[in-house]
């Protein structure tokens, strides 16, 4: 049967786990790794191209925390730290295999799934860039074996391949399978299994438009404490249903115009010293996307920078085939953020 799918000093963090979205099991719910400011969890189905890496810039003192836009205007450095984060960003959703090149996440049953350009088969891929049958997946419910079929060349990184157990994204370090110009990557959610597939020859990365956002302001740079508790593994539900498995450090509480707010604080590991938002806020569903955004936030102690100019949109909001972690039940804040990424718009 078919299974078609449906910063200144502090913008310094390197690309990551959304991966999306990195450090989590899946790039989807990995942060973009900050540049001190704010970044993503990492996909690791996407350690080909791991989460958008961030900026470097000067470092500029500190913007009076939690003041609102227009009432603190950025400094020329900060802002080129901000504008090159972004644009890093956007080069990362738009290139051969970032988020805008997926077609296609099937999730495997247990025995033999055939992958080809075959439309009887049981992945299909587009007839241009596969032979009719490529090879097999053998899924026994907790591994994978790939089964490559006689005469054709696929690769694992710079290696021929022709029979191999699959390494999936929770590991870290997972297989990409390269078949001409198509990337497959095994992910694992929960007690499922499935092959995501990459094609730089996609109508969304054809369709790619750039992203939008609101105007830079320092004054949403916030410095936030965080109210510790002992790390606690926690399920974050996500768009398909299988929750992500995160830590939870705690709360982060922060001021801004006077109210007192507080956002829990997610992580790839107990330790972490980069903190991971999922929210929404009062433009969700307006001028943002309607299931929230992401937001990563250095740590350094119990002190977090919350920089809001760096908020940006899960995978989701770029393709149906990612598997984004949604904002936890006391992430839905009272009020308007006009800072970071606006909702997108393809072409």
């Amino acid at each position: 049967m078919k299974r078609y799918l449906v910063l200144p000093a502090l913008i310094v963090f390197a690309a990551v786990a959304l991966q999306g979205c990195g450090d989590t099991p899946s790039d989807d719910a990995a942060p973009v790794p900050s540049t001190g400011a704010g970044a993503p969890p990492k996909d690791a189905a996407d350690a080909a191209t791991a989460p958008e890496a961030a900026a470097s810039a000067m470092p500029v003192e500190p913007a009076p925390a939690g003041t609102l836009g227009g009432k603190a205007p950025a400094g020329p450095p900060y802002v080129a730290g901000v504008e090159q984060f972004r644009a890093d960003r956007e080069a990362r959703l738009a290139g051969p295999y970032g988020w805008s090149s997926l077609i296609g996440l099937f999730w495997l049953e247990e025995g033999e799934s055939t992958f080809g350009s075959d439309p009887d088969g049981t992945i299909v891929l587009p007839a241009d860039a596969a032979p009719p049958l490529a090879g097999r997946f053998v899924y026994n419910g907790s591994t994978v074996r790939l089964i490559v079929e006689p005469g054709v060349s696929m690769t694992v990184g710079d290696e021929p391949v022709l029979d191999r157990q699959m390494a999936d994204d929770a590991t870290g370090r997972p297989d990409v399978i390269g078949l001409g110009r198509l990337q497959l990557i095994l992910l694992r959610r929960g007690d499922r299994q499935g092959i995501r597939v990459k094609d730089p020859e996609s109508p969304a990365r054809k369709a790619f438009a750039g992203l939008e956002y609101f105007p830079i302001d320092e004054g949403w740079r916030i410095e936030g404490t965080l109210r510790r508790s002992e790390p606690v593994e926690v399920d974050v539900a996500s768009v398909i249903g299988t929750p992500h498995k995160m830590f939870s450090p705690g709360e982060v509480e922060f001021q801004l115009d006077g109210q007192t707010l507080t956002l829990e604080a997610l992580a790839s590991e107990p330790d972490a010293t980069e903190l991971f938002m999922i929210f929404r806020d009062k433009t969700s569903g307006a001028e943002t996307y309607e299931a929230g955004r992401y937001l990563a936030a250095p740590r350094n102690g119990d002190q977090v920078t919350l920089d809001f100019n760096m908020a940006y949109n899960p995978p989701c909001v770029f393709t149906e085939f990612a598997t984004c972690p949604l904002p936890p039940p006391g992430n839905r804040l009272s009020v308007p953020i006009r800072a970071g990424e606006k909702d997108y718009q393809a072409q």
